[in-house]
């Protein structure tokens, strides 16, 4: 196996700030050259194969080979990453209209995850020139859910075989093709297993948030997701005026003004540890009660929890985690799916929840459940206690609302977190789970394949 050649520090926080980094493969123009002839025989009588294109392309895996490939994505998301499930050929062709700024469907239906635990690998094999439609991405806007009205956006045109990894969340679209060619992209997602830091150690060393642009908006949220890199609690020292008022518990914040800078504000007010957890608490309820019905109806696949408290309340730590604790415990069913998915959001500092996570697991709203398992894979093996919750869970058949590519969302959850909480040493104790590799969800069936196998793969 090939050494990955790594990000810079400097690289991941330009990730950090402009949410993408530009990769120059090793592979030879030969490789692009023939993945591109092998795309346009396969359009020219097929349809599009969507999360096959790896069946019917398979030298499209040697991407994942690359030591610059290997290198990014190692350092973005881990040397534990792994290649999810879903991936897409976009054949861009000639006279193909102009998309509008969108991001992908979330994944699973869960929450769009501030944190760069996913991203979008886009390969391009062949050159892509400014008249040929080129995916146009609007830099720094992974984490907003509307898209900045000032954001310049960015033609990704590029020489053949360049591969482009975004966070997840970022806005993007496909330009207008006035060329005679049609533009191939093929575009992966990559998953992080494992959290900084969840091994006792820092993936990253260094506390200089250099690049991270901390005056200007957003500069609360990029050095908080650094710190997130380098495993530290975040350090705050701007002064920030917040109402703890009963009758005002941060709503103003929450609801009226610009997103990026009200997230901005509950990083930097969260962050402070003369905080009043009371105000935080209420300000995450107030939210969730505002904003479910609204997010369920953007038929969109949104997440009734996609709030900003959500990440907001994130910076707070671990002083936070018993109170969202008692949170899984509130009366409204948005209340506790918005409790579960901050602890999502927090990662393995939330393992005091693992227990209240597991018991959610068989709560009766389905968004509960389903916030509640991808909680659990994010606090990684610290939470093995639930493991046995875990494997009940797999046989709750209740239906779920569908996201864009499933109707088994919970069950998906479940065996993801399954993944990412058995320890690798051990699992063989938990054999009967490879007996899912032929479950009717191709998802829970990748991820049993996944727990079955020594090595890692591709599905």
């Amino acid at each position: 196996m090939t050494t990955p050649n790594l990000l810079t520090e400097s690289q991941m926080q330009s990730f950090i700030r402009a949410g993408y980094h530009t990769v120059k493969p090793a592979l030879t123009p030969d490789f692009h050259g023939k993945v591109h002839e092998s795309l346009q025989d396969l359009f020219a009588g097929h349809d599009n194969p969507g999360n096959e294109i790896l069946s019917r392309v398979p030298t499209l895996s040697d991407l994942f080979g690359d030591p610059e490939i290997d290198g990014a994505l190692t350092s973005i998301l881990g040397p534990d990453y792994l290649i999810h499930r879903h991936r897409h050929c976009h054949n861009h062709d000639s006279g193909a209209a102009a998309q509008d700024m969108h991001k992908d469907y979330p994944i699973g239906g869960n929450v769009r995850d501030i944190y760069p635990r996913q991203v979008l690998i886009l390969y391009y094999p062949q050159a892509v020139t400014p008249d040929m439609g080129p995916t146009a991405i609007q830099p720094g806007s992974q984490y907003c859910l509307t898209p900045p009205q000032v954001s310049d956006e960015m033609a990704l045109c590029c020489d053949a075989g360049t591969v482009v990894i975004t966070h997840y969340e970022i806005w993007h679209r496909a330009t207008e093709n006035i060329s005679r060619d049609t533009r191939y992209m093929v575009k992966f997602v990559g998953m992080r297993t494992k959290e900084p830091g969840s091994n006792g150690s820092s993936e990253w060393q260094s506390d200089v948030h250099q690049s991270l642009d901390s005056a200007a908006p957003g500069g609360h949220v990029r050095k908080h997701v650094w710190n997130w890199y380098i495993s530290e609690e975040a350090k705050d020292a701007s002064p920030v005026v917040a109402s703890n008022e009963e009758n005002e518990p941060l709503n103003e914040l929450i609801i009226n003004g610009q997103e990026m800078e009200h997230l901005d504000h509950l990083f930097a007010v969260s962050a402070k540890t003369e905080s009043e957890d009371k105000a935080l608490i209420a300000a995450l309820i107030y939210e969730a009660g505002e904003k479910y019905q609204k997010n369920l109806a953007r038929a969109d696949y949104t997440n009734p929890s996609q709030l900003e408290m959500v990440f907001g309340i994130s910076a707070a730590g671990n002083r936070i985690v018993g109170p969202l604790i008692e949170t899984l415990q509130h009366d409204q069913w948005w209340a506790r799916a918005a409790a579960a998915a901050a602890l999502g959001a927090m990662g393995h500092v939330a393992a005091d929840a693992t227990s209240a996570l597991a018991t959610a697991l068989k709560d009766p709203d389905e968004w509960v459940r389903r916030n509640a398992a991808l909680a659990i894979g994010n606090l990684g093996d610290i939470a093995a206690t639930a493991i046995p919750d875990l494997v009940a869970a797999l046989e709750d058949r209740r239906p779920v609302t569908r996201w864009s590519l499933s109707e088994d969302a919970f069950r998906e959850n479940v065996m993801l977190a399954l993944l990412k909480v058995v320890p690798e040493d051990n699992r063989m104790v938990y054999a009967e789970l490879g007996d899912f590799v032929g479950d009717s969800s191709e998802y829970v069936a990748c991820w049993a394949k996944h727990l079955s196998s020594p090595t890692r793969m591709i599905c």
